[in-house]
């Protein structure tokens, strides 16, 4: 454990002791927040009434935003690295034991909510946070004077009672976003009966898919059948996953059995970000990054990756790493020659043409996309820092001389490049490369399985009813007597969809329906020209047909209705929609245990041979 967890923890035990383990005079920022949202929402609000998914969501917003100005006059208490490492180190368990009453702490088991608050507090502590002095060194903070303790455990469990007061704000943001209806009244928000429940079953859904079955391509509509993430890459010689091959450590926060919690390492190779990248139009690359080409891009990323991975070879580091989740760096190692020199070791490997003058030359643009430090206005809506931010991290953050490797969630900061290469592929020619691309990526894809057979005889057909636009077959599959018919859809998923904005979600979920229309007539169609000689080879022993729509993304589906899921979500079951990710079909293909005992909803299965057109 670093030192300075001996400074935080004797901060906290100082002011508890002051204040005789009462800690209610520290939530009076977010009891203010919540006061002058409701004084300016009074005329307009009647608590008997439920108050409408817009309106609901713009009173969340002016909340959020007053929480945000309370977290602002905190956070300009004290430095930023300070509250940063504290957020980290300090973790509900720690809490607990100091009888700091809190939804964290009462849900001590919880990953999800730890997680999501330390990330919302460390945002803030970022935003607001003041400058450390240039010469600060410290690697894991702790430069907090005897006579300053008190003050700073109060500027922290302030602000992090505002983090997780921005945490349940967000949840009934969703709330409205999913178009559930809620009453508001001084004492705050009131679903109407049974809608809580529906509520929680839908995101527990949709925050499990989205863990499951995540990759860093795929908010970008993009999918990658490569296998690209290594589980605990490195801990130790002993057991090292990760050989040769170099990869983006990322970190995610984990409660032990023995309700000890720390961070867990995965790595994410950066072979498939580096084939990937090679399917651009390279000058769509250097476009997108302001001048910063892909092999630059790569080459830098991988140095980087490799100093983390040395560092991580001395045990110290390892168990820091564990319990802070970052590599400090030192400004040298970052600015002078250190980085270079690793990068252009992995240029040379790998054969690229980068030279050591194109990586110098590259280093200063590659830093504005990785690093924290200056952001708070940045011009670019991609790099900036949000308080609620769940789509991006950052991948370093400097403080005075030292640099500091975050390995939590670092592949969400692969997000902030990524969006800004989307955002030149929207339309034209480039849209319509990306769309052959990812259906030929999932086509690659369901032909790695030994259940699932691709019916090539099916590929591509167009299937046209009278007087309307014909739909071709774009990945058909058949297990068993079943054939399922994909329709794929690779669409940048815009930022929106993680606040849940109800506007974008109803959107979403309106583009989502016409897709599963689409496919839907298709399949009928398909059903009754079975005999036909287009379609008789691909159809011989076919029984029923299964419409499904694959996007690289889980989707939020804002129904239980059954006809939107092949298997139910539930209490205890994230279940399975029919709007879903090439991995999810997979793996519900590969499981449907055999051919005769296929078993689905009967409300969207088309038979075949019912009647020929």
């Amino acid at each position: 454990m670093p030192e300075s967890f001996d400074v935080y923890l004797e901060s906290i035990e100082r002011l508890a002791a002051r204040l005789n383990g009462d800690f209610e005079v520290l939530v009076r920022g977010s009891r203010a927040a919540w006061s002058h949202t409701y004084r300016a929402y009074a005329g307009q609000v009647d608590s008997t009434s439920p108050l409408d998914p817009v309106t609901g969501q713009a009173l969340v917003s002016t909340w959020q935003k007053n929480i945000e100005a309370e977290m602002k006059k905190y956070c300009e208490r004290a430095t930023k690295p300070e509250l940063f490492f504290c957020a980290r180190l300090m973790t509900p368990e720690h809490l607990r034991l100091l009888r700091w009453n809190s939804i964290e702490t009462q849900n001590s088991q919880s990953r999800i909510i730890a997680m999501a608050v330390r990330r919302i507090a460390t945002h803030a502590a970022l935003l607001y946070g003041r400058k450390p002095p240039g010469r600060y060194d410290a690697e894991y903070g702790g430069v907090i004077a005897k006579n300053e303790q008190e003050r700073f455990a109060r500027t922290f469990l302030s602000l992090l009672n505002l983090a997780e007061t921005y945490f349940e704000s967000a949840l009934y943001k969703v709330g409205f976003g999913l178009g559930l209806q809620m009453r508001v009244s001084e004492k705050g928000f009131r679903p109407l009966e049974g809608d809580f429940r529906q509520l929680n079953i839908l995101t527990a859904s949709l925050d499990e898919r989205k863990h499951r079955y995540f990759s860093p391509f795929s908010p970008v509509g993009e999918f990658s059948k490569a296998s690209v993430s290594v589980p605990d890459p490195y801990e130790g010689p002993e057991r090292d996953n990760l050989g040769n091959r170099v990869g983006l450590f990322s970190s995610h926060y984990e409660i032990a059995e023995d309700g000890r919690s720390g961070y867990r390492f995965q790595a994410w190779l950066l072979k498939a970000l580096e084939d990937f990248l090679a399917l651009l139009n390279p000058d769509l690359v250097r476009d997108s990054w302001d001048g910063l080409g892909r092999e630059e891009f790569v080459a830098l990323l991988a140095g980087l990756c490799s100093l983390v991975r040395a560092k991580l070879e001395d045990p110290e580091r390892l168990e820091a790493a564990h319990v802070a989740s970052v590599v400090p760096l030192t400004e040298f190692e970052i600015e002078g020659n250190t980085l270079i020199d690793s990068a252009a070791d992995h240029a040379a490997r790998r054969g690229m043409r980068a030279t050591r003058g194109d990586l110098k030359a590259a280093r200063d643009r590659f830093l504005y996309l990785s690093t924290s430090t200056g952001k708070e206005k940045a011009r670019e809506d991609h790099l900036k820092i949000d308080v609620g931010d769940t789509r991006y991290s950052y991948l370093l953050h400097k403080f005075g001389k030292v640099y500091m490797v975050d390995l939590f969630h670092a592949d969400h900061w692969l997000h902030r490049p990524l969006d800004l290469l989307a955002e030149g592929m929207k339309g034209g020619k480039e849209g319509r490369l990306k769309g052959a691309r990812v259906e030929g990526q999932v086509w690659d894809f369901m032909g790695t399985s030994d259940k699932i057979q691709r019916v090539e005889a099916l590929k591509g057909i167009e299937v046209r009813k009278q007087g309307q636009p014909f739909n071709d077959l774009d990945c058909p599959l058949r297990v068993g007597d079943t054939l399922v018919l994909a329709e794929v859809k690779g669409k940048l998923l815009d930022p929106e969809v993680e606040e849940v904005g109800y506007e974008y979600v109803k959107g979403r979920w309106k583009e989502n329906l016409k897709f599963l229309k689409k496919i839907d007539e298709t399949a009928e169609l398909v059903a009754q020209r079975h005999r036909q000689p287009n379609y008789k080879e691909g159809m011989r022993g076919i029984k029923r047909i299964l419409p499904v729509v694959c996007r690289p993304y889980p989707e939020w589906i804002p129904s239980t209705e059954a006809r939107y899921w092949l298997q139910e979500p539930g209490e205890n079951d994230r279940g399975i929609p029919r709007v879903l990710t090439p991995q999810e079909l997979k793996d519900f293909l590969e499981r449907l245990p055999s051919p005769d005992q296929v078993n689905l909803p009967p409300d969207y299965i088309f038979e075949t041979g019912k009647q020929t057109e």
